[in-house]
Formats: C-alpha cells, structure tokens, sequence
C-alpha cells in the first residue's frame, strides 16, 4: 500500500492538532509501477526536484532526491505512467482575471453600441479564466499533436510552432460565439526506447472581432454574412493572452500515436 506523502502528512498533522481521523482515500493502492514526477512549476521548486519533473521514475527504484513529497516542505507529486504508453499534457498559468465584475452578453452588447470600438481585454472583464477553464475541456488535443509532430521532426534539437483554432465559445459569452486561439509554442526533445520525451512553454493568444449580437455571421462557425449596419455601432476586438507548459512522451512512430496533427 503506497500513502501518497503530502496528503498523508497534511492528513497527519490534522489529526495531531485536531484529532481529525485520517480518511482511508488517503492511503491508496499504487495503480502503476512508475510515475512521472511533477513540480509546481514555480520559483520554490528545489533545483534537483525541477530538474526531475517530466521524468519517468519506478516506485522500486527512486532517485537520488527521493520520491516526489518524500524531502521537507516539498509539494512534488507523482502522476501514474502506464509504461510504453504515451502521455502528454498542458499546464495553463497565468490566466486570473483582474476585472472587479464579469461582463455579461449585455455588457458585451452595450459596448458594440457605445463603447467607441474600444479594444476589449478578457482578463480585465472578468471572462479570461472561464475561457481558459472552457479550452480545457474542449481544446489542446490538437495543439499537442502539432507539438509532437515537431518533435517527431526535430529528435535531439529545440523546436518551435504555432497553432491557430476556433472553438466555441458560446457556453462562457453566448453572443461572440466562434473564438480564435492560437498557441505558439517551443521545446525541446530526446529520443529513449521508441519514446521521444519532449517538454516546452507555450503563449496562448486570443484574437477575434465582436460584431452585433444579432448578426447571422456572428455564430460558430463563421459563414460569408455581412454584419448588420448600425450607425451608432462599431465592432471591437477582443483579446488577450495566458502562458502554459507541456512535457510528456510519444512514441516516434507516428502510425501508431495518438498525439499527430491531421489537419482537416
């Protein structure tokens, strides 16, 4: 039975302090013979730990620092690697909002009417973070293809790329609809055992252009409609920008991966 450190200890102190009972969640069952381990990708992250993150250790056979909560104060945690599988993933920071209030379609649509065509920055209307929150479920996947189809191309070498898509926004702003997300991308990769690990930083861009709620090209996707003409309306951008990092492995044959950019 592995106890997964950090929680166990937070678990722990509780008890002692508080007399809290420790859960059972708390002590599980190892689901994998390996891990990857994982930092918080901040400047309190210890060098040797930072230098461990992405990399694939075996629970039997730990490294030099210990495994991933096991040294003091360390927030590292161990994510289960399935070997010979492939497994990629996005992490996304930076992404608050600084807007005291979120706009709603009303606002957005009082400002087609009145706000002089001004520039409109998500963060600072308080949408960003449920924009991010809404890529997470419905966007990446081919973003990480693209960044593993470079680094297929790119073995041993720093590479870099960018990747435009729309993705429908109606569930966070009903009435902008279709936005464009683009991530620029660069890494690095190695090659070991058919595996090619590859990790890197990405800066995600919003670009897109709010026209009138009731125009017909205003929808996902967009179609060949002109907006309508209102005198006292100008369409406005909308934008603005959040960082993320990747790492993982996928396998160097392309054929059989899952992690490939096949554009439609």
């Amino acid at each position: 039975m592995h106890v997964d450190s950090p929680l166990y200890r937070k678990a722990f102190e509780a008890y002692l302090r508080k007399g809290t009972p420790i859960a059972s969640f708390v002590k599980r069952a190892r689901t994998t013979t390996h891990y990857i381990w994982r930092t918080q990708r901040d400047n309190k992250v210890r060098p040797s730990h930072r230098a461990n993150e992405g990399k694939i250790f075996s629970w039997d056979s730990p490294p030099p620092t210990g495994h991933p909560g096991e040294a003091p104060n360390c927030r590292c945690y161990a994510e289960p690697h399935i070997q010979g599988g492939e497994q990629m993933r996005i992490r996304h920071t930076g992404y608050q909002n600084t807007g005291s209030r979120r706009w709603s379609d009303f606002d957005m649509a009082m400002h087609y009417l009145f706000g002089n065509g001004k520039t409109v920055i998500l963060r600072e209307v308080g949408l960003l973070e449920d924009f991010v929150n809404r890529y997470k479920q419905i966007g990446g996947q081919n973003l990480l293809g693209k960044i593993a189809d470079k680094a297929r191309a790119n073995i041993g070498q720093s590479f870099s790329g960018e990747h435009p898509e729309r993705y429908n926004m109606r569930p966070v702003v009903w009435s902008l609809g279709g936005v464009t997300v683009i991530g620029e991308f660069s890494g690095t990769c190695s090659l070991k055992k058919g595996l090619i690990f590859t990790q890197g930083r990405i800066k995600f861009i919003v670009e897109e252009t709010y026209k009138d709620v009731l125009d017909p090209s205003n929808k996902y996707p967009d179609d060949e409609h002109p907006p309508y003409d209102l005198p006292i309306a100008q369409i406005y951008d909308v934008t603005d920008e959040w960082r993320g990092s990747f790492s993982g492995y996928v396998l160097q044959d392309r054929s059989r991966s899952r992690y490939r950019y096949d554009k439609k």
